[in-house]
């Protein structure tokens, strides 16, 4: 069973003929016949406007919570698969959508509503996962949370992150009208 995930954006398997009738569209708009260009045209034009999107889910998601946004990374390195986290103090969701260091990339929400990230690059495949820290969050559970990513230890982690943090899918959400199980308390500033 494929599970459902709610995809943000996404530059993967891009393919000319789910974008011809919005090509199209666009060339007419532009008073530019479809059929002038070729499919190496049209690929540009299309993977164009796909940034383009990228920017519109960047500012559909410019939204501050009141806690820092946790990336924990499984990454995909020359040298092997290692561990990470990255800090985003800002606790803007829209800057979940940058850095991603990859060539092809896809933000998505899975059906638990737990914000993903998944990018391929020369190296291999960045899988990122996305959490907010609760409102009550203090410095020190955020840096005992950080050492225990920072030394691997996954099982105290875990423990940290059920703990301290909560799922961002949930904030997502309320900007796109989704819905996920066992919904927490919102963290999003007044």
């Amino acid at each position: 069973m494929k599970t459902k995930k709610h995809v943000l954006w996404s530059n993967l398997n891009l393919d000319l003929k789910d974008w011809e009738s919005g090509l199209r569209e666009h060339y007419e708009i532009n008073n530019l016949s479809y059929d002038d260009y070729s499919n190496d045209d049209h690929y540009g034009m299309m993977c164009e406007l796909n940034s383009i999107h990228l920017d519109d889910e960047r500012a559909n998601l410019n939204r501050q919570l009141n806690g820092v946004i946790i990336v924990i990374a499984d990454l995909g390195l020359w040298h092997g698969r290692r561990t990470g986290y990255r800090l985003i103090t800002s606790g803007n969701m829209s800057d979940c959508l940058h850095d991603s260091n990859c060539d092809y990339c896809e933000w998505y929400v899975d059906e638990k509503g737990e914000m993903r990230f998944t990018g391929h690059h020369h190296d291999g495949t960045n899988h990122y996962f996305y959490r907010v820290t609760k409102a009550n969050a203090t410095d020190d559970h955020i840096d005992k949370l950080t050492s225990a990513l920072y030394f691997g230890d996954s099982e105290k982690a875990e423990k940290l992150i059920k703990r301290y943090t909560d799922r961002l899918g949930d904030y997502i959400g309320d900007v796109y009208g989704w819905k996920f199980p066992y919904r927490r308390k919102s963290t999003v500033a007044a």
